[in-house]
């Protein structure tokens, strides 16, 4: 029965030894069905594979055309922004003159005072 099981391609023989199951090598028959096998998939294609290769190349051709035809055809150019704020220097203010030219006098507040107090006075 061994033998006879041996001879069929793609068969595997497994064996019991003791508690161990143990997988033989394959049969000259399945090393050449394996590689009859990858040299098909390598090289050869049948009819309807073929066809179906070119319908789908067709397709995507097509595909590519129609998405082509949708893009606008000359882009524009990205507007120039503004500058960051928080890494551009800040103005110095120019101090207000008095039409004498001379400055203006600033009033000093004391501490602990409100602005409510003062108007009150």
């Amino acid at each position: 029965l061994r033998l006879v099981v041996f001879e069929q391609p793609n068969v595997p023989i497994l064996r019991l030894n003791r508690a161990v199951l143990l997988l033989e090598a394959p049969s000259a028959a399945s090393r050449r069905n394996a590689s009859s096998d990858e040299r098909s998939k390598l090289f050869g294609m049948n009819e309807e594979e073929k066809r179906l290769v070119t319908k789908v190349k067709a397709h995507q051709i097509a595909r590519a055309k129609a998405q082509e035809e949708r893009r606008p055809k000359e882009r524009l150019k990205p507007k120039a922004k503004s500058p960051n704020p928080l890494s551009c220097k800040k103005r110095k203010n120019e101090t207000k003159r008095n039409p004498d030219g001379e400055k203006k006098k600033r009033r000093r507040r004391k501490k602990g005072t409100s602005s409510v107090d003062e108007n009150e006075e």
